[in-house]
């Protein structure tokens, strides 16, 4: 027997796997976009201070502070389980026959298909779309060079993955607290069928407003072992001025810190972000909720292309630690902020127009018959 659920790899997301393996499933229905739209805009940047940095981190703003389960509550359901003793296949092709979409924890030291294979301990999620019985594989959907892919990994290798990711965790409560966090080690997921929705304008407006606005914050925690925790985070417009700091500050001296606290990745989630936000400019213009020009359009588009240039110059310097790569890529990220000023100004102008009509058509209808 064969049978495999469908997905949508094309999130405009890529590197932020939980969201991306509920956003896969959820968005093989068209009538969920609005929902998707109305989201992922705002974005919030931060690092803790160490050695000279303990953590970073670039996460979508608003969204990391929920409850993930209340965040999808209305369109997905979830429901964390354990397969018996044994029972890890045919437990999961049953739950896959009932069309859920299974998310597990895996140790990637005993998959080929991963760049861990016998090298490395790293536990992480998976999610299983798919089986075929003849061939005894698995469809998992699975990151791997940038690009999101199913591919088949054979039973018995995925279940010795997840046993043994389940034994390095199991007397590790911190760990296990990180699992649970993720809704691992054993999740299944459904789709809902709520009723269509149009896009609320509004909770774009607002995204945008916050977007425009931005925040700077100095946070000062207490730890476990009394000890004091700083951490400097920057929202919206803000992240501009924080990636230049960090570069002035940190990053001309410790060029290695790119790759081992995954500021590269942080860069590449913001030109992301930025390419979403232009899709949804258009988006809205294709379902004529706001009027705009194609100036806008082009100036949000040169936005994308000057961060996309400040990547390529700090993956330069990440390699070279030649500092005049990181001072042009200095030079794209504040020519980037100019001008994603004035569009983020344009934008909200426009998407606040387009509220404006689509309050009133909405408080007329309250009058009718």
């Amino acid at each position: 027997m064969r049978k495999i659920l469908p997905l949508h790899l094309s999130t405009g997301i890529t590197n932020d796997c939980w969201h991306v393996y509920r956003l896969a499933p959820l968005m093989t229905k068209e009538h969920f976009k609005p929902w998707f739209m109305e989201r992922f805009i705002e974005l919030e940047m931060g690092f803790s201070l160490g050695a000279p940095i303990d953590q970073f981190w670039v996460q979508y703003y608003r969204l990391e502070y929920y409850d993930m389960n209340w965040f999808y509550g209305r369109m997905l359901d979830t429901v964390t389980v354990m397969p018996g003793k044994g029972e890890f296949c045919s437990f999961t092709k049953d739950a896959i026959d009932r069309n859920n979409y299974v998310l597990i924890a895996c140790d990637h030291f005993y998959l080929k298909q991963t760049p861990y294979y016998l090298r490395e301990h790293v536990i992480h999620e998976f999610l299983i779309c798919g089986y075929d019985s003849l061939r005894r594989v698995w469809h998992v959907l699975i990151l791997l060079n940038d690009n999101w892919s199913i591919l088949e990994i054979p039973f018995e290798q995925l279940e010795t993955s997840f046993e043994f990711a389940l034994k390095q965790v199991r007397d590790d409560r911190k760990a296990y607290r990180w699992l649970g966090r993720f809704e691992m080690p054993y999740t299944l997921i459904r789709l809902k069928s709520p009723s269509a929705q149009p896009v609320r304008l509004y909770k774009i407006y607002e995204s945008i407003e916050n977007s425009l606005v931005g925040a700077e914050r100095k946070i000062k925690e207490r730890t476990l072992a009394g000890g004091e925790l700083q951490c400097l985070e920057w929202t919206g417009i803000s992240i501009y001025k924080g990636f230049v700091e960090l570069a002035r500050t940190i990053l001309y001296e410790h060029p290695s810190l790119l790759m081992d606290k995954h500021i590269l990745l942080g860069m590449k989630k913001f030109v992301e972000n930025k390419s979403g936000f232009l899709i949804r400019l258009r988006y809205l213009q294709n379902l004529t909720l706001i009027e705009t020009n194609d100036r806008l359009l082009e100036q949000a588009a040169l936005v994308v292309d000057y961060l996309n240039e400040a990547y390529f110059w700090m993956s330069k310097y990440n390699f070279s630690g030649l500092k005049h790569h990181l001072d042009r890529m200095i030079e794209m990220l504040l020519r980037a902020e100019a001008l994603d000023v004035q569009v983020l100004q344009e934008a909200l102008e426009v998407v606040g127009i387009g509220l404006d009509s689509q309050f009133g058509e909405t408080a007329g209808s309250l009058y009718e018959g």
